[in-house]
């Protein structure tokens, strides 16, 4: 009897387990959704700050407010951005992003850099993976509600520094199809790297002139659109992150749940089998009894 007790209990605790992932895999389902919705409209934004940028860059305007991250000097102070996620439950999104990290700093042999972290579990992921560098940021919190925010308060603060910084990478995951994430390193500084392909290829000033009716000097444009630019990418790196999450916990529930599914069918004839046992065998003795008498 003791063994159908525990039987029973195991059965209760599957059905509660049960609905825990089946919630969860809802929720994430609905997040994944709502942001599926901004998506295009994110990348189109982004495509038209990133090609007016280049025109800047391309006629030879440099902007003042990125300091010492110009290409060709020296990488002295670098910036690594983490983004992990908030909560775990996830599958390998977290950990195939760790070690692509751990990877990728091995092989650049970065000497002393500074650390920003993103979401719980890559603030936890520095703390306890030490690393030689500062960690100068953390951000615990990433959501779909204050993404925008944060990429408004990372650009001012790393704009904004006394002693800029020479180089800015994000380690962050990316979703490539719904049933794939993957963990992708993107520099942010310095720009030249990116632009320089076009200089050749564009006009000059007085052709960029006449495209648009510009207000302010040239270089007030470009120090502003700039940090426009570097703002923008960060939130389309964040936005991706939180989209690869979302739909890498949607996966990892959904096979939770279906696993639960799995046990609790298992459990259940196990259960059945044992309980038709005992009464067969509780029959059989009382039949026996009454024949004896």
């Amino acid at each position: 009897m003791s063994l159908l007790i525990k039987l029973r209990h195991r059965i209760r605790a599957i059905e509660t387990t049960k609905k825990v992932t089946h919630a969860m895999r809802l929720i994430s389902m609905s997040s994944h959704t709502q942001l599926k919705g901004r998506h295009d409209s994110l990348k189109l934004y982004k495509g038209a700050v990133h090609d007016l940028f280049k025109k800047i860059m391309a006629v030879g305007i440099a902007p003042a407010n990125l300091g010492a991250a110009v290409s060709g000097q020296a990488n002295t102070r670098p910036l690594i951005i983490l983004v992990g996620s908030q909560k775990g439950l996830c599958g390998i999104f977290n950990s195939s992003l760790f070690a692509f990290f751990e990877k990728s700093i091995a092989q650049q042999s970065v000497q002393e850099p500074f650390f920003i972290a993103i979401g719980k579990k890559a603030v936890d992921y520095l703390q306890t993976h030490k690393h030689a560098g500062t960690t100068v940021a953390v951000y615990d919190t990433l959501t779909i509600h204050n993404h925008l925010s944060l990429a408004r308060k990372l650009t001012d603060m790393i704009l904004q520094q006394k002693e800029p910084y020479t180089s800015v990478t994000v380690f962050s995951n990316v979703l490539r199809g719904f049933f794939m994430q993957k963990p992708m390193e993107t520099i942010l500084l310095p720009l030249e790297d990116d632009f320089a392909s076009d200089k050749a290829q564009k006009g000059s000033v007085e052709q960029l002139q006449q495209e648009y009716i510009w207000e302010q000097s040239p270089d007030d444009i470009a120090t502003v659109l700039s940090q426009h630019y570097f703002e923008v990418s960060l939130q389309y790196l964040l936005f991706q992150s939180l989209l690869a999450e979302h739909a890498a916990r949607f996966l990892s529930m959904d096979s939770a749940t279906r696993n639960a599914d799995n046990l609790l069918e298992t459990t259940k004839i196990s259960y059945n089998k044992l309980r038709q046992a005992k009464i067969t065998k509780e029959l059989a003795e009382l039949a026996g009894s009454f024949q004896a008498e």
